[in-house]
């Protein structure tokens, strides 16, 4: 028997844990799941690395994920996976994806952003970002709120900026990148998140066949997360 626990769309900062991701990790530790966290558990983007090295986030992750078998796997505002991993002054933590996707048990785990904006910003993460929060923060987040780049809850304090679930819908991001990968022969099922929209879907091969999208939706607003066991999909929700 597999079970996975799939959650991702924290948008840690650097100074908070909430509640309910350390319950989402220790109800997973109890029935000895595979612990997948598929991006966007910090907001690297653009808040800037050097906030989180040290920081409670990093240090409280990484004290709950000890002892489990957990991955995580890069997203578009925690994209610089080699920054992490081996760095314990920054996250005490090891099982860090190089790519941004990871194929295991049928699945493919990814957060699914690669036809986003956010394309053209990884390219000059993270040194440029870095560099514009060190030398002009305040540009930098101004900038970042008109372009719609800041999370969530920082975006209630910047109505102009789209959320990212505003921008693209789940099917076309599921779709996009399950063909671009796999075509119309894959053989997996796609696991995703980034549109912080909870749903589970499919959509059909030319052969016929279903291919199944299951996305967690959100632990920031909504605290939504996945439970794949022997092959069915289930979303729960923490109060």
């Amino acid at each position: 028997m597999t079970t996975y626990y799939v959650s991702g769309d924290w948008h840690l900062k650097p100074d908070e844990f909430p509640k309910k991701c350390e319950q989402f990790i220790l109800e997973a530790k109890s029935v000895g799941a595979h612990i997948r966290l598929p991006g966007d558990i910090a907001d690297f983007i653009p808040v800037g690395v050097q906030h989180y090295i040290g920081s409670y986030a990093m240090r409280r992750l990484g004290e709950l994920l000890q002892d489990t078998d957990y991955v995580i796997i890069p997203g578009n505002h925690d994209p610089y996976a080699h920054w992490m991993e081996g760095n314990n002054y920054l996250m005490p933590l090891w099982r860090i994806w190089h790519e941004d996707f990871l194929e295991e048990g049928g699945y493919v785990f990814t957060h699914c952003h690669q036809r986003s904006d956010w394309a053209l910003l990884q390219h000059i993460a993270p040194q440029a970002v870095q560099w514009m929060v060190d030398h002009y923060p305040e540009e930098w987040y101004w900038l970042c709120r008109q372009l719609g780049w800041l999370p969530s809850t920082q975006k209630k304090r910047a109505p102009q900026g789209l959320k990212e679930y505003e921008k693209y819908t789940l099917m076309t991001l599921a779709i996009h990148n399950a063909w671009r990968r796999y075509g119309d022969q894959a053989e997996k099922n796609i696991v995703f998140g980034h549109t912080h929209k909870a749903e589970l879907s499919y959509c059909l091969r030319s052969t016929g066949e279903k291919l199944y999208l299951l996305n967690w939706g959100d632990m920031e607003t909504d605290s939504t997360y996945l439970v794949i066991k022997d092959g069915v999909a289930e979303l729960r929700s923490i109060e």
